[in-house]
């Protein structure tokens, strides 16, 4: 009696081990896909990840990269959607912090009232903190993405530059 029961806990314990460990698996299915470059299929994991986990260590940086393959698509409306919702969700994250950089620039490409205003707002946010340097010319944050890009932000006194892959993608002043 006791043997089964040592052989019920124990499948029960091996059964939660491998739903704990369902994220981690999607999320290594999609880094794999990256890495043949099949990115529609890595898009696909990313989707179910962030949809069946959305608070796994892992969403985070799996929607960053949804948001990052629907821009590079050229499919702006979703993209924009989903780096908002990034900014809204993760606000103190380096993710959030690189989508408000590739909203921003995706803004001050159209012209209206009601998007000058959205785009005046990010603006303000990536020049309110003040920025102490010591030693440095500027300070530096990084960012590597699951679908390969790095992204830099050199933050200066009187300015933001951020690269994407070594190249300016945005220049900021106040």
């Amino acid at each position: 009696m006791s043997r089964k029961i040592i052989i019920f806990f124990s499948l029960l314990l091996l059964s939660s081990c491998a739903s704990l460990s369902e994220p981690g698996r999607i999320y290594k299915n999609a880094l794999n896909n990256v890495k043949e470059k099949n990115f529609d299929s890595a898009f696909m994991n990313l989707r179910e990840l962030a949809r069946d986990y959305p608070n796994s260590p892992y969403s985070r940086n799996a929607r960053f990269a949804m948001a990052e393959y629907l821009f590079t698509k050229k499919d702006y409306y979703d993209s924009l959607r989903e780096f908002v919702s990034i900014i809204e969700d993760f606000p103190n994250t380096s993710q959030a912090l690189f989508a408000k950089a590739i909203v921003y620039k995706a803004l001050s490409e159209f012209s209206s009232k009601e998007i000058e205003g959205l785009s005046s707002k990010i603006k303000r946010e990536f020049f309110a903190q003040p920025i102490i340097l010591v030693f440095s010319e500027y300070k530096t944050k990084s960012l590597k993405t699951l679908l390969g890009s790095h992204y830099t932000i050199k933050d200066y006194v009187d300015r933001v530059e951020i690269f994407k892959d070594n190249e300016i993608f945005l220049k900021i002043t106040p």
